[in-house]
């Protein structure tokens, strides 16, 4: 098994997927949350996307997501890719 570089935590929180191959958006709803990326549910989800996500540390993280695998029926790994220092930092500060 391949350890995990982050450690997940759970969240009550909103991702917002912008599909940019269709041109919609729409909001999914995070189960737990690392530096690295998600997991969501969510009814669909496009290969690749770009996302935001508001921490309630009032932090803005924006950036593109990669779905990695499916889980059940309606949940989805996501692979955060493209994002800043101050945006991984701002996100394990807000999961401890």
């Amino acid at each position: 098994l391949q350890q995990r570089k982050w450690k997940r935590a759970h969240s009550e929180n909103n991702i917002r997927i912008q599909d940019t191959q269709n041109f919609k958006s729409f909001d999914c709803d995070l189960i737990t949350l690392s530096p690295g990326g998600c997991l969501v549910k969510s009814g669909a989800l496009p290969d690749r996307f770009r996302f935001h996500l508001q921490l309630i540390s009032g932090d803005h993280i924006q950036g593109t997501g990669l779905k990695i695998y499916k889980q059940g029926e309606d949940q989805y790994g996501i692979k955060f890719s493209n994002l800043g220092i101050h945006q991984i930092e701002a996100i394990h500060r807000s999961l401890k």
